[in-house]
């Protein structure tokens, strides 16, 4: 009963618009601040990639995550992110969390960018959280580590995002020292 031809035209229509999106500098991060309930008070923010239409909306990047990475286009967009945040939260205080994909890791060029933005922004490596999904952490195991040991040189934390929800291999995230775990909601 899927209409396959409205699929593909539509996986077409998402994939020019990221590429003109990313051409014009129309994929922006906002940052959403996270609450501590007994204080009131934002104890950091987290970096959400945002895409701006034409006609001035903004979305999610969600929607367009699977063709991004179909497409070649997903690298293009994590270092979009990461350098216009990291330039924002340079001139901003308190601790800001960054999601991270295995693709980024694997990415030579965008790890590099990582450590130059590091070292570009000095004072903040302390004040990021890169957070990695639970199921692409296990899989790619080796990977991680060398991410991980990269990233701590400049102070930067890791947590694992949605634990629970993958394979929840506790030997292997405790082996890795992650900084901190949130729990999947399925759990809870």
């Amino acid at each position: 009963g899927l209409n396959l031809h409205q699929i593909i035209a539509d996986n077409v229509t998402k994939a020019r618009e990221l590429k003109d999106a990313l051409t014009e500098n129309r994929i922006v991060p906002y940052f959403q601040p996270i609450i501590n309930l007994s204080t009131r008070s934002v104890t950091k923010h987290e970096v959400l990639a945002r895409i701006i239409m034409q006609d001035g909306l903004v979305r999610s990047i969600y929607p367009y995550l699977h063709i991004a990475k179909e497409s070649n286009l997903y690298p293009q967009l994590t270092r979009a992110i990461a350098t216009q945040s990291f330039a924002i939260i340079a001139e901003h205080e308190g601790d800001f969390s960054i999601n991270i994909s295995i693709d980024d890791i694997g990415n030579k060029e965008t790890v590099a960018l990582l450590e130059q933005l590091l070292e570009q922004y000095e004072s903040i490596g302390k004040r990021i959280i890169f957070e990695l999904l639970e199921s692409e952490a296990i899989e790619e195991y080796n990977e991680i580590v060398e991410f991980i040991a990269k990233m701590r040189r400049y102070g930067c934390r890791i947590a694992i995002d949605d634990f629970g929800s993958g394979y929840s291999n506790f030997a292997r995230i405790l082996n890795l020292a992650i900084d901190i775990i949130k729990i999947d909601g399925s759990l809870i």
